[in-house]
């Protein structure tokens, strides 16, 4: 049974709260605190506990039990608390140490590179427990963005596509890479971190049948409704025709497992007791989230507030229900399916114990990789000929440039004093509406708009052309203020 004490503190190294947390740890770890690694700063650490709390039980690991001038060595279990003294660049690589002991009381310098900057993707098999993912981003601290933009928020988790977090592999990186810009290599999930909750497959198959025949909870409830839970089961296990089989529902996701910035969690891992699993293993699968991700807090306190029963698509929320929920010859059809998906994901049928998939433990201590941006410098059209202006991408904004500049304009070559010059903002919905109401200046007239800002950019605007745009442009104003009036008067 875990010791439900443990924490992960991140504070800036050179702050007052990190050497007064120090001093706290020092005092306050009966059975000792451990510094890791063993060096230089990690030693002039050690001096100055060791004069400020004369009965501190100072440790090193194991693993650097002969350092010289080190304190007695321990392991992570032996000690209540450690402190990392790692650099920088070695912070994320070394928290992997501590996977298996949630219980520490764990502080580590702040870095630049905390994934808690960068935004979270969620994807999900539907019916694996999407609501339980949501909650959990949110109780680590990440707010609902949901639908992606360009330039999603830190500190926010969102779908990969639309508002659906249900997006299939091939969807993603053949259909819609098929029709985006730039082979949609500037999308945000290639350079940020994802979490991808799957499920027992006959668990997910139960709670299909469970949910898809009620009206207005799926697109396709009319093709189920007719029919009774037996009769769903079956059509829900080798559909021919609308759904596949459940084997092509949950295999479309399969890919995922394989890139190394998505974490696969388990629906069994992360349910605990509420939902038939268990306590130690949900604190073992946070704190291995939170050391991943740098999120600061109490594996237990988190794994106390992220069962939601009250979830709008919540059916059972409980381990091994289709063990009590399917017949003989549904699992008969079942196992005539080639049984791939389910070796993929780690699970089996005949297992005496088949609660939690093989394969969780691997994916718990797999190492979480992020690419840096690679594209930050490269122009990127993202839609031509909008209003008379091309739609570009770059250096964290889109910028909306003039189509008379010709393809010659390059928004790599310009000065930020020449960029300001063009509408630009964060998210392309966002310009489009800017661009809009900015025409109203040029009287709607979007072509002269476009050929004045050229103008204006390249330095060859007449006095003729700023009288023209004057005019317009008071025009246009005019035109507004009627039409605000008009509104104003319900006319």
């Amino acid at each position: 049974m875990i010791a439900e004490a443990g924490s992960l503190e991140i504070l800036d190294r050179e702050g007052a709260e990190f050497s007064t947390r120090c001093l706290e740890l020092a005092r306050g770890a009966e059975r000792g605190l451990i510094l890791y690694p063993w060096n230089s700063a990690a030693k002039t650490l050690a001096l100055r506990l060791s004069r400020d709390v004369p009965d501190a039980r100072l440790r090193v690991h194991n693993s650097e039990s002969h350092a010289e001038g080190n304190p007695p060595p321990a392991s992570w279990d032996e000690v209540d608390a450690a402190i990392l003294c790692s650099a920088p660049g070695d912070v994320a690589a070394d928290l992997l140490q501590f996977l298996e002991y949630p219980a520490l009381r764990l502080l580590v310098p702040q870095t630049n590179d905390r994934f808690r900057k960068d935004p979270l993707f969620i994807i999900s098999i539907p019916k694996s427990g999407s609501h339980l993912a949501y909650r959990l981003a949110e109780v680590l601290g990440y707010a609902q963005g949901l639908v992606h933009e360009d330039f999603p928020r830190p500190g926010q988790w969102y779908a990969i596509e639309y508002t659906n977090t249900h997006t299939v592999a091939r969807d993603f990186f053949v259909d819609t890479v098929r029709r985006s810009p730039y082979g949609n290599r500037h999308h945000a999930f290639t350079i940020a971190p994802a979490l991808f909750i799957y499920r027992h497959p006959l668990d997910i198959l139960v709670s299909e049948a469970n949910y898809y025949h009620r009206d207005g909870k799926a697109a396709f409830a009319g093709y189920l409704s007719s029919l009774t839970l037996e009769q769903r089961v079956h059509r829900l296990l080798d559909d021919p025709w609308l759904l596949g089989s459940i084997r092509d529902r949950i295999g479309g996701f399969v890919p995922w497992l394989d890139f190394p910035n998505v974490i696969p969690i388990s629906f069994e891992e992360l349910v605990g007791p509420n939902g038939g699993g268990s306590r130690d293993v949900q604190l073992r699968l946070i704190w291995s989230l939170q050391l991943k991700l740098q999120v600061p807090g109490a594996p237990h306190d988190f794994a106390d507030r992220v069962f939601d029963r009250d979830s709008p698509t919540f059916y059972q929320g409980r381990i091994g229900a289709w063990r009590s929920a399917l017949s003989v010859e549904h699992l008969a059809r079942f196992r005539a399916l080639n049984q791939d998906f389910m070796s993929i994901f780690g699970y089996d049928l005949d297992s005496a114990d088949s609660s939690l998939p093989r394969r969780a433990a691997e994916f718990r201590r797999r190492p979480l990789h992020v690419a840096l941006p690679l594209l930050d410098d490269v122009p990127i059209a993202l839609e031509h000929n909008y209003l008379d202006f091309n739609l570009v991408r770059y250096a964290g904004w889109i910028y909306a440039v003039p189509q008379p500049t010709g393809p010659a304009f390059n928004l790599a070559r310009q000065e930020e004093e020449r960029l300001r010059l063009l509408p630009r903002d964060r998210s392309l919905p966002a310009l489009k509406h800017r661009l809009q109401l900015t025409s109203i200046l040029w009287g709607g007239n979007t072509r002269l708009m476009s050929e004045d800002l050229c103008a204006r950019l390249t330095g060859t605007a007449r006095d003729g052309t700023l009288k023209s745009w004057a005019g317009t442009a008071a025009r246009g104003l005019l035109r507004c203020a009627a039409w605000l009036l008009r509104a104003g008067r319900g006319s």
